[in-house]
């Protein structure tokens, strides 16, 4: 026996390594070659050992649950005296190969040996316990899930208003090839919304969007396995309904009057609010706008229209239901009204009646009852009623009709009250 060999027969050549006889096996002296002095010398043949190992590229379980199986297999064979320098089995998608396992079992139990690839220094005497010389041992492929480590940064996003906004937020996770991408929820940037995370650090093409369901191995092609992955916020600014409506208001009859006057539109948050300058409503003048409905003062200017940004005017005047919400802020129309007692033209004199009433200023919703022959008087003629118009035979009103003053602006074409325009309109007795 010559450790590490086998025995394999004789040979008269002591180089030779083809077995001419087995052991135990009779050989006729005339078949030998002798030498002059008639000797001759067997020599035994050997061959070195030989391990066959079948390298198997395995099952793994990746961090969803799921079997990766590598179709990696090849046979190897190692000599006693050489060394055990495995191969590196191909690509498994998601992992990296980290040793060769081999397994044996003693005393009924399952033992098992690290073996690196490519490790030169490896002699396969040093691990004969894990190989056989008379039948094919297996070697299993050990992996490792590739992993990636993501920070990720708040970013910046560019307003309506042309102004940069940062986040100051950042986190670092560390995910497996195979593991759902769980990005930051809880990232803000006030008046923005979160809409996933780019590469770049002031591009805006997102590479994960924010409810996206999506492994890293997915976006595998866009991250590195070393080093730090750094992605930035994605913002898309927030925007908020902005209502105007026209409002009510009490009028001087005592009836709410309702403009019919409306806008709506959706508004960026830090973009200038536009106010409406010509709201209308019949008998009123329009002033502004107030959070509440029916208000007599002006909380929101029409001169302030794209003055104020859509986020400053949230903490005073958004609703329940999340709008901004404005009413028209109306004050009712003044007129003002004299009535005359006229005169009367009657054989070839001019007579006067007496009774004039003063100008008084009414609401456009009021009214006002005309006067009997109990007030203004003319001796000698009887008050038929009132016209625009002094001395005129017909009769528009008559004595103690009650008459709407939004009639009497058409009749009398009035103007409105105002300190620029006191001079009142006037009816003349007839």
């Amino acid at each position: 026996d010559v450790e590490g060999f086998d025995f394999v027969g004789f040979n008269q050549n002591k180089t030779s390594q083809t077995k001419l006889w087995d052991g135990n096996a009779k050989v006729k002296v005339s078949a030998l070659t002798l030498d002059e002095s008639g000797t001759t010398y067997i020599y035994p043949i050997y061959k070195e050992k030989q391990a066959t190992v079948l390298l198997s590229g395995n099952e793994v379980t990746a961090s969803d649950k799921t079997k990766k199986t590598s179709n990696y297999s090849t046979t190897v064979k190692f000599s006693y005296y050489g060394g055990l320098e495995l191969p590196t089995p191909t690509e498994l998608t998601g992992f990296n190969f980290d040793y060769w396992e081999a397994s044996r079992t003693v005393n009924k139990k399952t033992e098992t040996k690290k073996i690196a690839a490519k490790d030169t220094t490896l002699k396969l005497r040093d691990y004969l316990n894990w190989v056989s010389f008379s039948s094919t041992v297996t070697f299993k492929a050990k992996w490792k899930e590739k992993e990636y480590t993501i920070e990720f940064k708040g970013g910046k996003a560019t307003g309506s208003d042309a102004v940069s906004y940062s986040s100051n937020d950042t986190k670092t996770e560390t995910f497996k090839y195979y593991e759902k991408i769980k990005i930051p929820t809880d990232f803000k940037l006030a008046d923005f919304t979160l809409s996933g995370f780019g590469k770049e650090k002031n591009g805006s093409s997102v590479l994960i969007a924010k409810n996206a369901d999506v492994t890293v191995g997915s976006k595998s092609s866009n991250l590195s396995e070393t080093g730090t992955n750094t992605l930035y916020g994605r913002w898309k600014e927030d925007e908020i309904n902005v209502i105007f409506n026209g409002g009510s208001i009490q009028a001087s009859d005592g009836k709410v009057k309702t403009s019919d006057s409306k806008s709506e539109k959706k508004v960026k948050l830090k973009s200038k609010v536009e106010v409406p300058q010509e709201f209308k409503l019949t008998g009123f003048n329009f002033k502004g706008f107030n959070k509440a409905d029916k208000a007599s003062s002006v909380t929101l200017e029409i001169s302030e229209t794209n003055k104020k940004k859509a986020t400053e005017l949230v903490k005073d005047y958004k609703d329940k239901d999340g709008n901004l919400s404005f009413y028209g802020v109306w004050s009712e129309k003044k007129y003002s009204l004299a009535i005359d007692a006229g005169s009367k033209e009657a054989n070839g004199k001019i007579y006067k009646g007496t009774g004039s009433i003063a100008a008084k200023v009414y609401g456009y919703y009021s009214n006002v009852s005309m006067p009997t022959d109990e007030k203004i008087k003319m001796p000698g003629f009887t008050l038929q009623g009132f016209n625009k118009e002094d001395r005129q035979e017909s009769v528009k009103y008559e004595p103690d009709a009650v008459v709407d003053v939004s009639d009497l602006v058409e009749y009398l074409s009035m103007k409105e009250h105002t300190v620029e325009n006191a001079t009142p309109s006037k009816l003349y007795a007839a």
